[in-house]
């Protein structure tokens, strides 16, 4: 249970504690000079996830708090670059700090800052840009019909064209090749 109104529920390293019992000694057979030389028992602190790391910019990309765990237990934290739970029970903020240090982890960071996002093989529907792709594939399959080329020879058209104008985002996007070439034109087609 978190004790909010008490001055040590926090460690210094910013991390929120539960408090619970030491297990129970084994008893001795000589039980009286057993208590009078063990010391006092100390409550033993659990510290738990905290919503404030997730602002902090050092582990607002990767950290989460785990939910996928079965008891809900809440001294668990999440890597999303590693795919990974990892336990802050004991060790706080020091735990995360520990597992951003690892060699796991800073391979993982650098392979994702390598490879690139799914978003910039897509442009999302309805832009500009987009309408713009779908005008040149229209154009360009209505060039192919008019002048009665193959599909094959479009596909590798449009081949020619991304090398041709390699400086063009546009050109680098189109993607009308001989199936989607026939596509257009049987639509086109059952259209009219």
């Amino acid at each position: 249970m978190i004790d909010k109104d008490c001055s040590d529920c926090e460690r210094s390293d910013g991390a929120a504690v539960l408090e619970s019992d030491s297990h129970e000694p084994i008893p001795s057979t000589s039980t009286a000079t057993a208590n009078a030389e063990t010391p006092p028992k100390k409550k033993r602190r659990i510290c738990v996830f905290r919503d404030e790391w997730l602002k902090d910019l050092e582990f607002k990309e990767w950290l989460d708090r785990d939910t996928k765990n079965i008891h809900n237990d809440p001294s668990l934290a999440r890597c999303r670059i590693c795919c990974c739970s990892f336990s802050i029970k004991t060790d706080g903020l020091t735990a995360v700090r520990k597992h951003a240090g690892g060699d796991k982890h800073k391979r993982n960071c650098q392979s994702q800052k390598m490879s690139s996002t799914l978003k910039q093989f897509f442009s999302p529907p309805n832009t500009v840009e987009q309408e713009q792709i779908t005008a040149s594939e229209l154009a360009m399959t209505f060039h192919g019909i008019q002048h009665h080329h193959s599909y094959s020879s479009q596909n590798c058209g449009n081949k020619l064209f991304c090398k041709v104008f390699s400086n063009s985002k546009l050109s680098k996007k189109i993607s009308c090749g001989k199936t989607k070439a026939l596509k257009i034109f049987c639509r086109l087609i059952q259209s009219s």
